[in-house]
């Protein structure tokens, strides 16, 4: 149980990869998806999986449905790019298990729970009175009056906040204080779910 626990914990702080939208089995109190594992593959071992002869067999695992859709690839010659393996049967047991199992494997750099949303991001929509401000991006992180802002990123229908400090308690603290905001149609978190 302990070693499941250092595991979980082991898991929140290295977590930090990128959500992107998919059809996810979860737990709306969970901050992870039960659903899949993401894995970083060795770069010695691309090649292999480029060339489809390392396959879900190789992870002698019953309980891997498939690989994430055209997620494998490699940066330079040394850093592999996070993937995702979708399981079978989901659950924060599962997930667990499958990690504990992937990271003893050869070609798997490290194995990790997939975070259903990013701990420093938060979108932000404009109300339509203020679009003319919004298009010419004359809003800036003074606007914001919020001392956690490192940057903000003009999207095409949203601004994306980047939290100096992330974590949980600080998403909720900012998309509060943001919703009040009088030119701010909604605030949310950047990824799948929501914060209870």
């Amino acid at each position: 149980m302990l070693k499941k626990i250092c595991i979980a914990l082991c898991c929140i702080m290295a977590t930090f990869s990128v959500v992107e939208c998919s059809v996810l089995k979860y737990d709306p109190g969970s901050e992870f998806d039960l659903n899949m594992v993401t894995v970083v593959i060795k770069a010695e071992y691309y090649e292999a999986f480029n060339n489809q002869t390392l396959t879900i067999e190789d992870f002698e695992w019953d309980n891997i449905e498939r690989f994430g859709n055209n997620d494998w690839g490699i940066i330079g010659s040394e850093v592999s790019i996070p993937s995702k393996i979708y399981l079978k049967e989901p659950g924060r047991e599962q997930v667990l298990n499958a990690i504990e199992h992937f990271e003893t494997l050869d070609f798997i750099e490290s194995a990790s729970m997939r975070l259903r949303y990013k701990l420093d991001e938060i979108l932000v929509g404009i109300k339509s009175n203020y679009q003319i401000k919004f298009e010419n991006e004359q809003f800036t992180i003074d606007s914001f009056r919020w001392n956690n802002i490192e940057r903000i990123v003009y999207g095409s229908s949203y601004i994306k906040i980047c939290l100096k400090e992330s974590g949980r308690e600080q998403l909720k603290d900012a998309i509060e204080r943001f919703n009040r905001l009088k030119f701010v149609e909604y605030a949310e978190v950047n990824g799948i779910g929501y914060l209870d």
